[in-house]
């Protein structure tokens, strides 16, 4: 369906901090849901007019997909959506998993040495969890990611360089976990939060090893599921990628 009809975008505007990322929202649920398909000019004062604002707020929201590869800008043509392939969001997620676990490592031997200094952030990551636990009771999938990212996000801001942190917020995980937890209507919210108690009581072991293992796995289970990959790209059992990993 064109951007272009007259069909508004599911969104309510007081929801949302901001009129910026009010926009950026519709814009990028209506991508996700399939409203604005691949190829569909997204027509900035049409939007504008549709939602009742300027266009200002629309071009920002645009530049901000661009940078997320769900929109690209064609010189004298305008705005349109673009089809993500299936090759190109795989390689993200890898992307992510390797830096994740990298980080992943340092944390949690980081935490082993220095319970005292870093429990205050393994318990801030718990409540993240709780946080999201009652997010999926409450099918608030907008809080859900919100909290998702903040929990990758200290794992990344406590055990990551500074380059490697750059390197994360390029990738736009907030964008990635939203369209994952749309995309996977079968996995209940209450089972995407609750993966997160695994990576924790991983880095709460002192292993890091284990931890790698798992915050690998947490990352590429989900991109599995999502791209429905064949079986020569799954993970290895728990058990097996611990192994593997100890013996590193």
């Amino acid at each position: 369906m064109a951007a272009t009809s007259e069909q508004p975008f599911d969104v309510d505007a007081s929801q949302f901090q901001s009129i910026n990322y009010s926009v950026y929202s519709a814009l990028r649920k209506a991508i996700f849901d399939g409203d604005i398909e691949d190829g569909d000019r997204i027509v900035e004062a049409e939007v504008a007019r549709r939602l009742g604002i300027s266009r200002a707020p629309i071009r920002e929201a645009l530049h901000r997909l661009q940078q997320t590869g769900l929109v690209e800008h064609r010189p004298r043509r305008g705005w349109f959506a673009v089809a993500l392939q299936p090759e190109d969001m795989w390689d993200v997620y890898l992307v992510r998993a390797s830096i994740e676990s990298l980080a992943a490592r340092r944390i949690t031997t980081q935490a082993a040495k220095q319970r005292q200094t870093f429990e205050p952030v393994l318990d801030e990551m718990q409540a993240l969890i709780d946080k999201m636990l009652v997010a999926a009771t409450q099918d608030d999938v907008e809080a859900l990611a919100v909290y998702d990212v903040q929990f990758h996000e200290l794992i990344v801001e406590n055990g990551g360089s500074n380059q490697l942190r750059r390197i994360w917020r390029l990738l736009h995980p907030q964008d990635w976990t939203m369209m994952s937890v749309l995309k996977l209507p079968q996995v209940p919210l209450s089972e995407m939060a609750q993966r997160h108690q695994r990576v924790l009581d991983a880095v709460r072991t002192g292993d890091p090893g284990w931890a790698v293992a798992v915050v690998r796995r947490h990352i590429i289970e989900l991109a599995q599921r999502f791209l429905d990959l064949p079986p020569e790209e799954q993970v290895p059992e728990a058990e097996t990628a611990k192994s593997a990993a100890r013996s590193a």
